[in-house]
């Protein structure tokens, strides 16, 4: 593991992989704890580094890779989420606010039914190891 991407409850997040990017910022991506515990992060202001985050269970993100749920049911189907807003300073200098998931500003998300596409071979690759770290740790959940 890398960078620190973000530190939520004195746990730091590192990237695990960019689902997707515009002009070379991650607008979309996973990060980690460990192998398995998953964030998903959403960009919400790139221009202010704000994000979107959610605890996901692997088989919520091993879904949602593999076109069983969509994006938006993926975040909303959470109990919680954090917003973060990045401080150039680290993210030891983060603001981050801890909130129920029915105060998430949905108009950030896609359209009800749309999933997420497998659009090479390098993100089925990603998709195949989350299945099997899901083979491997089970269908534990690691909802809040």
């Amino acid at each position: 593991m890398n960078k620190v991407y973000f530190k939520i409850e004195g746990k730091k997040l590192y990237l695990d992989y960019m689902l997707e990017i515009y002009d070379n910022i991650p607008m979309f991506y996973v990060c980690k704890i460990n192998d398995n515990e998953r964030y998903l992060v959403l960009c919400s202001d790139f221009d202010n580094e704000s994000y979107l985050i959610i605890k996901v269970s692997l088989e919520d993100l091993s879904n949602m890779l593999n076109g069983k749920t969509d994006i938006r049911s993926t975040f909303l189907d959470q109990k919680e989420f954090w917003n973060v807003k990045c401080n150039q300073s680290g993210y030891s200098h983060d603001k981050i606010t801890k909130n129920n998931i029915d105060c998430f500003p949905s108009e950030y998300l896609p359209k009800k039914g749309e999933y997420y596409v497998l659009y090479d071979k390098e993100h089925s690759n990603y998709a195949t190891k989350i299945n099997n770290e899901l083979e491997k740790y089970g269908h534990r959940t690691w909802r809040s």
